[in-house]
């Protein structure tokens, strides 16, 4: 489970270096992950067998959720100037020197 979640968010990643909201998309699904990571390890929940999921310290999963929520806010808001600076410029001609 965890090495397909690894690789999912790899590609996602790869994805994000050109599309700014597959960035948003994969910080607010790795935040979901550690979430529920947290609930597992505090024992809210049981969706997997035990030992499946890497352990994790306490409130770890809470304090990085809440950092993947807002990097997936931040990169939402700045979505439009990072695919601005992606494309293609029109070069200026210059005229040689007469």
């Amino acid at each position: 489970m965890e090495r397909v979640a690894v690789v999912l968010f790899a590609l996602i990643g790869l994805f994000g270096v050109r599309l700014p909201t597959a960035l948003v998309i994969g910080y607010a699904l790795h935040g979901a992950w550690d979430l529920v990571h947290e609930l597992q390890a505090q024992g809210a929940i049981s969706t997997y067998y035990l030992g499946q999921l890497t352990a994790v310290p306490l409130a770890y999963g809470v304090f990085c959720a809440a950092f993947d929520v807002r990097i997936a806010a931040y990169a939402f808001k700045r979505r439009d100037e990072w695919n601005v600076a992606w494309a293609p410029q029109l070069q200026q001609e210059t005229t040689p020197p007469a």
